[in-house]
């Protein structure tokens, strides 16, 4: 299935199956396939409404870093506390009282866990 998928990118629409060393893989956007408004609201060019995040910026990058490594940041640091408040207010931080934490759909996709969490709204295969 994995190879049919490669091999004819085209069935995957705006999402193209792209090889993730050593054994794994990952879907990704299709820039080509878009239309120009679309690979816009991908690449954060342009934020069709205000839920829609573009691309974090280095500094968001460095708080996700930190969150995970230490559970918090350089509290002296003003662009670091506007960002984590920024990652807060999109639900990619959580907030506690001694440590923050990254949620796990964030920690899966930075790749900081081998699985997402399984979901609590859907049964799973052995409970039916």
């Amino acid at each position: 299935m994995v190879l049919g998928a490669q091999e004819h990118q085209v069935v995957g629409g705006a999402l193209a199956l792209r090889p993730v060393p050593p054994d794994g893989y990952t879907a990704t956007p299709r820039l080509d396939v878009l239309r120009p408004d679309q690979a816009d609201a991908v690449t954060g060019r342009k934020k069709p409404h205000a839920s829609v995040r573009g691309p974090i910026q280095p500094v968001e990058a460095e708080v996700l870093l930190r969150v995970w490594v230490d559970g918090g940041i350089d509290t002296g640091d003003a662009a670091q506390r506007q960002a984590l408040e920024d990652l807060a207010a999109a639900d990619m931080v959580t907030r506690g009282d001694l440590i923050d934490v990254l949620p796990d759909h964030v920690a899966y996709s930075l790749r900081m866990l081998s699985e997402p969490s399984p979901s609590t709204d859907t049964p799973h295969v052995a409970d039916r």
